[in-house]
């Protein structure tokens, strides 16, 4: 938080990710259950069932029978259990290792910006900048009048093109008083090595393959590029049954379809989908592109 002694503003940037809690679980035999969508650090829930209890109301009592117990009412309603029987499946296995929780792909907004205003009416103008590595602006947003009390940025550029991964930005914050006094606040760089985010009806997971394998050479995926796979994969099963396509956009299309094919070994491993479910190719760069790889769920 920055708080300058004009008391216009404080600013608070919420831009992390969690890390990656990493654990192993032993595999055991038993029903399949290795589709079911995992969350969460419980990753298996049982549920007990409350069986019901016989119960048989007698609509058709004698009459003096009713007037001697002096009361009707009773009679149909159901009996009260303070403890009733609670039952549990004799077994919950999984023929698939649990995976561990993870949450580092980034989605939109990237960047919140909560700002404290003034309990006043005063007005100002404000001009919220993103810049890309090279030092031209990628995303700019101004703004005029009572100043927001929030100021949200989606990962997208004026042009709509999403923010490249594996590159740094940087961002400022830029507030003008009605007296004419600039209040500037400038944020760290940062860089996103996933982002997900929709596009033409699809959602689409942009990667660092500098972060996906072991040095820029290889096929072999590293243990940060297994992590984002394995929250891939979790987040693939939401929508079991959908297609999914990975491409990779490199120098050389035949690299690039080298990594692409890694890509899809491990996820068809993991999802057990059926093979035509999973596509992969190898791109080559064209004007305005850069090496990067993508998982898309249509």
């Amino acid at each position: 938080m920055i708080t300058k002694k004009a008391g216009i503003v404080s600013l608070l940037i919420l831009a992390t990710a969690l890390a990656a809690q990493r654990g192993f679980a032993k595999t055991a035999s038993g029903e399949n259950i290795s589709n079911m969508v995992i969350e969460g650090e419980n990753r298996l829930r049982v549920h007990p069932i409350v069986p019901p209890t016989p119960w048989s109301p007698n609509p058709f009592r004698e009459t003096l029978d009713i007037l001697k117990e002096h009361s009707v009412a009773s009679a149909f309603n159901a009996p009260a259990l303070a403890r009733p029987p609670v039952v549990f499946p004799a077994k919950t296995m999984s023929g698939k290792p649990a995976s561990p929780w993870l949450n580092r792909i980034f989605d939109s907004p990237v960047i919140t910006l909560r700002l404290k205003t003034p309990q006043d009416d005063r007005k100002v103008d404000s001009t919220f900048l993103v810049k890309d590595s090279a030092g031209k602006t990628f995303y700019e947003k101004k703004t005029s009048g009572k100043m927001p009390s929030e100021m949200a940025w989606d990962g997208f550029a004026d042009s709509g093109e999403p923010l490249r991964v594996g590159f740094d930005y940087t961002h400022s914050y830029l507030i003008v008083d009605e007296a004419g006094n600039p209040h500037r606040f400038a944020g760290k760089s940062f860089r996103l090595d996933a982002f997900r985010f929709k596009a033409g009806g699809n959602t689409v997971i942009a990667l660092n393959p500098d972060t996906l394998f072991l040095d820029r050479s290889s096929f072999k995926l590293s243990r940060d590029g297994a992590d984002y796979l394995t929250e891939i994969k979790d987040y693939v099963r939401s929508g079991y049954g959908r297609e999914v396509e990975i491409k990779t956009y490199h120098d050389d299309q035949k690299f690039a379809l080298a990594r692409s094919n890694a890509m899809r070994e491990f996820l068809l491993r993991v999802l057990e989908l059926p093979e035509n479910k999973i596509s992969s190719a190898g791109l080559p760069l064209a004007a305005g592109q850069y090496r990067h790889a993508e998982v898309i769920l249509k």
